[in-house]
């Protein structure tokens, strides 16, 4: 299996995906890991957006009660990502697309998790295994990010 399975997954293959582009997704430039893509997003940045408008909208499209509104907003994202626009669908179908499109958006970043805490997602897929198809059940525990080791040893709770 190629060492970009989950990330090929994410992107069903269309490399058409602007969010997929070797600027954001490249090899080691000192050829260190070969075969493996490298996370570049943010590497000429020394600011990261706290929230983005696609971020905006993919929640409009979520809290939408209508169906052409909601995938409306869906493809604005989807359009100015280079994909194509998806015709109006189920309430199913739009959730289905919404949780594609925030992988696709945050792959990389931790606001994913934010996402799938936020919904209480119980079955994400496993970012350390060697395929797509092995998943972690979450339970409530796991949504608990952890107090650092640093904080422990100033602030005791």
């Amino acid at each position: 299996m190629p060492q970009f399975a989950h990330l090929n997954a994410a992107y069903e293959g269309n490399t058409s995906d602007v969010r997929f582009m070797p600027a954001v997704w490249n090899v080691t430039p000192d050829g260190t890991l070969p075969g493996f893509r490298t996370f570049y997003k943010y590497s000429k940045r020394t600011l990261v957006p706290i929230i983005r408008s696609s971020e905006m909208y993919l929640l409009a499209a979520e809290l939408s009660k209508d169906l052409t509104t909601a995938f409306g907003h869906l493809n604005k994202v989807r359009i100015a990502r280079g994909l194509v626009a998806l015709p109006v669908g189920t309430a199913a179908t739009l959730a289905t697309e919404i949780r594609k499109e925030y992988v696709r958006e945050f792959f990389g970043e931790g606001q994913l998790f934010y996402y799938y805490k936020r919904l209480y997602i119980k079955t994400i897929t496993d970012g350390s295994a060697a395929n797509t198809t092995t998943n972690i059940t979450m339970t409530p525990a796991k949504y608990v990010v952890p107090i650092p080791d640093d904080e422990l040893s100033v602030h005791r709770p």
